[in-house]
């Protein structure tokens, strides 16, 4: 697989032009765009697997390189082998649970229950304990992961919640455990080898009941982490580690927390030891917390939710880490931690809402995978090098003109006019949503500029 032509066509270009105003004015442009077409290619590859899940490798390279999305060729070529990967691993599960399904004459959702227990639990139903203790079915079909739903928290707890959810509505588990990309959990001294998702609630089976509105929200949510997994193996893979996070930090030891932990307060902060440590624990931190933003993004169409969960201790991350709350250290690396998630959120939270404004769905659903580009601990600085953060000032600029408290003052032809100006570019951007919205910005405020000269 290659990279597609008109990249190295724009790289060169680029290059071309003499140091200048326009030569940054390009480059941030080719910036966006790339980033926006990295986006496009990710979702395409998603929405090709869930389409059509049976798809081989072959196949489904085909179907990137024709898109002339590829911008990255190794990360796309691992990205595509983690989504199928993730579907085998689904296929073979199912396959042994039916035929473990069959010779103990269980459901496929009891089977999977059964499957999914640690040892010790297991060992009640030996002593003649009847579990589950409520309804277990298995949710909507999903190539990324098993998902089974549970009726009673008590079943969810059972089947391996680490209980870092804030709600306790669902689970997405999967841990890599070789360079083959085997996908297991240990869960409770029992390994489990094909990615699922636990979801406390029960779908029914009548199409004329409503649905959960909750239950749909946290599915999607989990879905989401299966997917953000998928596109992170395949960052590692190829040696891009440090566009999710910072620093890699995903192999962090017990053993070396707990050494930062006895060297705090009695060794120099900013000695290379301690401080190495101290960093791949907030990246560790930051690095789950944005899983958590993005696969949020995805279920709600915003982050205000998770943001304030994350930033008032309910994914307590740093006390998973065995670090005890309140200590100086915990402190400091939550004061950092917050400071962080904050400026992120804001950044691309106000980005999505001027997006909204102007009704532009799909550049919204592309944005989550632009930010899965980039460390969270770097949007702001990275969206405003690129046109992300120009174009959504410019829109902001146009919402008040047209809507904001000035307009209380003018006459109502003003306001009709002035309404109309928003439906000329609203109908304009929304047919350019996956690509810059400068130039189409930067032409109409021209025309803006010249009517009020008028």
């Amino acid at each position: 697989m290659d990279r597609a032509p008109k990249y190295n066509e724009a790289i060169e270009r680029v290059r071309n032009l003499s140091q200048s105003t326009e030569k940054k004015d390009q480059a941030r442009k080719l910036r966006t765009e790339v980033m926006l077409d990295n986006a496009k290619c990710a979702k395409l590859l998603v929405e090709t697997l869930k389409n059509n899940p049976l798809i081989n490798e072959e196949d489904f390279e085909a179907i990137a390189v024709s898109s002339n999305l590829v911008v990255h060729p190794e990360v796309t070529q691992n990205f595509i082998h983690a989504l199928s990967s993730a579907r085998d691993r689904v296929k073979a599960g199912i396959e042994k649970a039916e035929a473990e399904g069959q010779e103990q004459k269980t459901d496929l959702a009891k089977t999977l229950y059964l499957q999914l227990l640690p040892y010790r639990e297991r060992l009640m139903i030996s002593d003649g304990a009847p579990l589950p203790d409520g309804q277990v079915k298995l949710g909507e079909i999903f190539p990324l992961a098993i998902i089974l739903e549970v009726e009673t928290t008590q079943d969810y707890i059972r089947l391996g919640s680490d209980q870092l959810t804030s709600d306790g509505l669902g689970n997405y588990v999967t841990d890599l455990i070789d360079e083959n990309a085997k996908v297991a959990r240990l869960v409770k001294g029992n390994y489990v080898e094909f990615p699922y998702i636990i979801v406390k609630g029960i779908t029914s089976n009548d199409p004329d009941d409503s649905l959960d509105p909750k239950l749909i929200t946290t599915t999607r949510h989990e879905k989401a982490h299966a997917e953000n997994s998928a596109f992170l193996e395949a960052l590692r893979r190829s040696d891009k580690k440090v566009v999710w996070s910072k620093s890699e930090n995903r192999d962090l030891k017990k053993k070396e927390v707990q050494s930062l932990i006895e060297a705090w307060g009695w060794e120099d902060p900013e000695s290379k030891k301690v401080s190495s440590i101290y960093n791949r624990v907030l990246g560790l931190a930051l690095s789950l917390a944005k899983d958590e933003l993005l696969a949020d993004f995805e279920a709600e169409g915003h982050m205000v939710t998770i943001s304030m969960q994350l930033r008032f201790g309910d994914y307590p991350y740093f006390e998973k880490f065995g670090i005890k709350k309140g200590s100086s250290l915990y402190e400091k690396l939550n004061a950092e931690y917050q400071e962080i998630i904050d400026s992120a959120f804001f950044t691309a939270q106000d980005i999505v809402n001027n997006y909204r404004s102007f009704g532009l769905i799909d550049r919204i659903e592309l944005f989550r995978w632009v930010l899965a580009q980039i460390p969270v601990e770097q949007w702001e600085k990275q969206l405003k090098a690129t046109s992300f953060f120009q174009e959504s000032n410019k829109l902001y600029d146009v919402i008040e003109y047209c809507f904001g408290s000035q307009t209380n003052n003018i006459s109502q032809s003003e306001k009709s006019r002035r309404r109309s100006i928003h439906e000329k570019l609203f109908s304009a951007l929304r047919e350019i949503q996956d690509k810059p919205l400068m130039d189409t910005l930067a032409m109409f405020e021209e025309q803006l500029e010249d009517i009020k000269a008028a």
